[in-house]
């Protein structure tokens, strides 16, 4: 089958044809640095699967009658030597809806654009492009923790660089910021013990992976997860239409942090940004 990036252009134009469409914002498209634009528009095939991760052919779909963690085949054409994609749609709680499509999440922040051959809805990240490894994704978007991970030991840190599954559970530099004025903290002198500690707790045990927008139910219907501070669990949940995470040497009498920024994929593993560091208590 010969394929070109203009087949799924064509395919948006026909008003005859209905069609579902994820758009990335400007904001989204401006996020990715200019070599990775550059290399994606070179690889033609690479971005036919981008352009068509974008697209459920066929119907309308809406968001507020879809349930949680519903499949569509996305646009990419069928009798193709690839196995059908799929675009997820989830709903984890009331406040925010999310699309997942060739390994990204991308929360719908302007859903539900009507138009006359279909419907339209405005994301926050590019759907199936993924370029930054768990290393990167961090030192770009969460410097506080980056200098964790600078003075941690280096048989640690391994693991978010090489090519294996890995998933981080990150704090934004704004959670840092809240423990910053405590008197017994002082993240620019404490050991590397101490760090190793806080990378160790953040990170997943062996290759382990959960998509945050994926889950269903309540505190009830937490998942324990292990993290690889000796053994030390995080647990998973759904709460207060929000995501969350609890953890810490004491589990779940550890510390709970919201999930702001779920499923980061990276070309390693993943990224979940979080509101609070898990076991501040860890920090002297």
């Amino acid at each position: 089958m010969t394929l070109s990036y203009y087949d799924p252009v064509l395919a948006m134009q026909k008003i005859d044809t209905t069609l579902t469409l994820f758009v990335p914002s400007d904001k989204a498209m401006s996020k990715i640095p200019s070599t990775y634009r550059d290399r994606l528009e070179r690889e033609e095939e690479t971005l036919y699967k981008v352009v068509y991760a974008h697209i459920i052919p066929g119907q309308a779909v809406f968001t507020e009658p879809t349930v949680h963690n519903h499949g569509f085949r996305d646009g990419y054409p069928a009798g193709s030597n690839t196995k059908d994609n799929r675009v997820i749609i989830r709903k984890p709680n009331l406040d925010h809806v999310y699309v997942n499509s060739l390994r990204v999440t991308a929360e719908i922040t302007n859903g539900n654009l009507t138009c006359r051959n279909g419907v339209v809805h405005i994301i926050d990240k590019l759907l199936g492009y993924v370029f930054y490894s768990v290393r990167e994704e961090i030192s770009k978007y969460a410097r506080q923790f980056d200098q964790i991970i600078n003075r941690a030991n280096p048989d640690i840190v391994k693991g978010l660089t090489e090519q294996s599954q890995t998933t981080v559970f990150v704090p934004t530099d704004e959670a840092f910021q809240n423990i910053a004025n405590l008197p017994w903290i002082d993240l620019n002198t404490m050991n590397q013990n101490i760090t190793n500690m806080i990378l160790r707790l953040h990170m997943l045990y062996n290759r382990l992976i959960v998509d945050m927008s994926a889950l269903t139910g309540g505190y009830e219907s937490r998942q324990p997860l292990e993290s690889q501070q000796n053994g030390a669990m995080l647990y998973v949940y759904n709460e207060r239409n929000e995501s969350w995470v609890q953890g810490g040497p004491r589990g779940l009498g550890g510390v709970k942090a919201k999930v702001v920024d779920p499923d980061v994929a990276c070309t390693n593993g993943q990224v979940n940004y979080i509101n609070a560091v898990l076991e501040k208590h860890m920090i002297i």
